[in-house]
């Protein structure tokens, strides 16, 4: 009767709860401990048979803001998030709860801890899973007015349509533990009906907190934020405008990005830059990814292929937002995209530091919160040029949760290979099968440059087989290699009777644009330069001399009068097979940066598997290369290429040692770095061809192999996508200047590599000449 008729007074408000009963320290609910309890709730009759029957999960967590810190249960918590849109490829908007499931184990797996509903509360079922699995939650109210900005919050005949939003979502979603935040919405600009939206919910239920990006307060300097709001959420904005905010006097509630890292295409570059700042700074407690999904839609082209279509390819000619919807961390069908791996390295839940490798010690952070980590496995490998060569397993380390402590790696010191390098790998994985992983599953992982070299091998010049030249043609032992004397590239490199070369090296600046580069960059404009420079290309002079009976010099000096720049590059062809080539680039420091720096030529087809020493297994570029570890790899270049649904650059390797090209007999072409490692890729396809191809059908298989040999390439950027922050951050880029790197072309047969592909040639300090800029 109690509840039947509720009793309001006239004065003051009835409790919340119309029932309840004290629970004795029960196991709390976190993202990483999602411990639920069944709730049954239940009516009995007069005669005491049971008339009906309810259950619900519930779990007891406690979620607190303290001197500017999310604490959930009393504990700092960080919320490595992501945005995420219901969307299937076929179903469109209807996403059905095997697809959920994936989403959630995805995120799990690649070390995600949050989730925000941008921009409605979505699926009854996602949350019942979230509750299940472990993800902290921004419930967020179906509610933007984009285009208007903030006219209907700030008119009164709106007030209704916005509170009713806030009402459904939270008496829906009131019982889920996974929530931690309400979200009034999306841009939708400022007012009184956000105010009145805000004031209902923390009214209604004072167990959560309120978050709305658009409560800001416009004027000179930085500014606080609306008091209706319980934090300082923001969009794309810059490490150093976050830290201001924090510093803001008299600000003490939490800063999040509820949107960063702009994921679209070839992009989530300088993510670590966002990451270090969030760790040493407590005000700021996490940001979240834009966005998790691809939202192509499955299609056939006339040809009856498959292919995911975006705006424009279904008849919308008039209205669309081309590829905008393709700016998600895993393709429609979820697959990896390889910003999603960089993402699982930046957040993993341990940190692993060198303290004193030669002597084995190593530093263990225990990120974790209510995990400790003896509920891990560790595992080492010690690794002589990409092969493991020692590899053990550790007892478990008994770390409670925000501990440090140092751990001993009892590897032997190998007979050290000459020019071998050495990397001690460490690596957590589960003890245990969880709901969303199974039993070894990695965890965290992180590889250690040991600091022990013995020099390489120094070739003997004196002891290489005599050369020839007969005109533009110096011949070798069992190869020989021409050059074009009219455009001073090599046209050919014979191994036998084996044909290495189908278009010599050439000066290169250009990469095929990405979604950041072409958006918000504007690069096709803006460096249109470097690609003038590198499409018009003018030999100034060519000379072949032969230094010595087995040593022959060739100098190409090429102009670039689109960038008023010259290139010289020297190739010594010794008698070993050996071409050192070294390129020295000569530049006006005025002109803008450069996509990239290096050197192109095209192979035949059948050299078509890639062998690489260096990062990897999957792209990296300078600024997103944490995930990809120095290894040896092999893979055909048609496999690859990481193929975006809008083509765009792709599939390039940091930190390469060395590299090879061959056929199925082990045949083909070595390229070693001179000095520093280099930067490479190669493609079934040519720059142009990526360049102009919309989506993946339009890229036709060539039947020779474009090969970037590069000193360098700028990063990805991504901070967003439609502004200058698109571009990678300063310590990114490659500005205008003087450069000069050096290679090594070497003929290889049935993959035989001098001393494993590592050594050197005494040519004494690289010749650079001294041009005037």
């Amino acid at each position: 009767k109690r509840v039947y008729n509720e009793y309001f007074g006239q004065r003051g408000k009835p409790a919340f709860a119309l029932m309840r009963a004290d629970i004795s320290n029960p196991d709390k609910w976190s993202a990483e401990k999602p411990n639920l309890y069944t709730l049954v709730f239940y009516l009995i009759d007069n005669e005491g048979k049971l008339v009906e029957s309810r259950s619900a999960k519930v779990g007891f967590r406690e979620v607190e803001f303290i001197d500017g810190a999310l604490m959930v249960n009393g504990k700092s918590v960080l919320l490595y998030g992501v945005n995420r849109h219901d969307h299937s490829p076929v179903t469109g908007k209807t996403v059905d709860e095997e697809l959920m499931i994936q989403d959630i184990t995805l995120m799990k797996q690649f070390n995600f801890n949050s989730v925000r509903t941008s921009h409605y509360p979505n699926d009854d079922r996602w949350y019942e899973l979230c509750d299940q699995y472990g993800l902290y939650l921004i419930d967020e109210s179906n509610l933007e007015t984009h285009g208007i900005g903030g006219r209907l919050s700030n008119d009164p005949a709106w007030s209704n349509s916005f509170l009713e939003r806030a009402v459904r979502m939270v008496e829906r979603d009131k019982n889920h533990p996974s929530i931690i935040f309400w979200s009034l919405g999306n841009e939708s600009g400022d007012g009184y009906n956000h105010a009145t939206m805000a004031h209902w919910i923390k009214s209604y239920d004072p167990t959560r907190f309120v978050h709305y990006e658009g409560a800001q307060t416009f004027g000179k300097g930085l500014q606080r934020d609306p008091l209706y709001v319980d934090m300082i959420s923001r969009m794309y904005n810059s490490i150093d405008y976050m830290i201001s905010m924090s510093e803001l006097e008299g600000e003490d509630r939490p800063i999040v990005w509820c949107e960063y890292a702009h994921s679209m295409g070839n992009s989530t570059g300088n993510l670590f830059e966002f990451w270090d700042a969030i760790r040493s700074n407590r005000q700021l407690i996490g940001g979240f990814i834009w966005d998790w999904v691809d939202q192509g839609l499955l299609q056939k082209t006339t040809d009856g292929d498959d292919y995911f279509a975006y705006g424009g390819d279904m008849g919308d000619t008039a209205i669309n937002d081309n590829n905008f919807c393709l700016n998600g961390v895993v393709d429609p069908v979820r697959n990896p995209k390889p910003a999603l791996y960089e993402c699982k390295k930046i957040f993993q839940p341990v940190g692993i530091e060198a303290v004193n490798l030669s002597k084995g010690l190593i530093k263990i952070e225990n990120r974790y919160q209510f995990t400790n980590l003896n509920e891990l496995n560790i595992f080492w490998e010690l690794q002589e040029d990409g092969k493991v060569v020692q590899s053990d397993q550790l007892a478990a380390l008994d770390l409670n949760p925000t501990s440090t402590t140092e751990l001993y790696i009892p590897f032997k010191a190998p007979d050290l290979k000459a020019g071998a390098s050495y990397y001690l790998t460490v690596i957590f994985k589960l003890k245990e099968t969880q709901s969303w992983a199974p039993k070894g599953h990695i965890v965290a992982r992180e590889q250690l440059l040991l600091p022990m070299r013995q020099a390489a091998v120094m070739l003997d010049i004196a002891e290489m087989k005599d050369l020839e030249v007969e005109g533009n043609t110096i011949i070798g032992d069992d190869f020989s290699v021409t050059f074009d004397a009219e455009t001073g590239r090599i046209s050919s490199l014979k191994h036998g009777r084996d044909e290495l070369v189908r278009l010599g090296l050439a000066p290169h600046f250009w990469r095929p644009v990405t979604d950041n580069d072409e958006r918000g960059g504007k690069t096709p404009r803006s460096l249109a330069v470097w690609k003038k420079a590198t499409e018009n290309q003018k030999l100034a002079s060519f000379d072949i001399k032969q230094v010595s009976k087995n040593q022959v010099e060739v100098v190409s000096t090429i102009e670039l009068p689109d960038a008023e720049a010259k290139v010289q590059v020297n190739y010594r062809i010794l008698g070993s097979g050996d071409i050192v080539v070294q390129n020295n680039l000569f530049v006006n420091s005025k002109l803008p940066m450069m996509p990239k720096y290096g050197m192109q030529m095209e192979v035949p087809g059948q050299y078509d598997n890639l062998t690489w020493f260096g990062k990897g297994p999957h792209e990296n570029y300078i600024d997103r290369e944490k995930s990809a570890e120095i290894g040896l790899y092999k893979q055909s270049v048609a496999a690859d290429y990481y193929m975006y649904l809008k083509p765009q650059e792709s599939s390039n390797k940091t930190q390469v040692e060395w590299f090879s090209l061959t056929n199925n007999q082990g045949n083909g072409l070595y390229i070693g770095h001179v000095t520093d490692p280099l930067s490479m890729s190669a493609w079934p396809y040519t720059t142009e061809d990526i360049e102009k191809a919309q989506h993946p059908y339009d890229l036709k298989k060539r039947d020779f192999v474009t090969l970037n040999i590069d000193m360098k390439q700028m990063g990805v950027g991504g901070d967003d996508s439609w502004s200058l922050q698109a571009l990678p951050h300063e310590a990114f880029r490659i500005p205008a200047d003087n450069y000069s790197y050096s290679f090594i072309l070497k003929p290889i047969k049935q993959n035989k590599l001098v001393n494993n592909g590592r050594y050197l040639i005494p040519l004494g300090e690289p010749k650079i000449p001294n041009y005037d800029r």
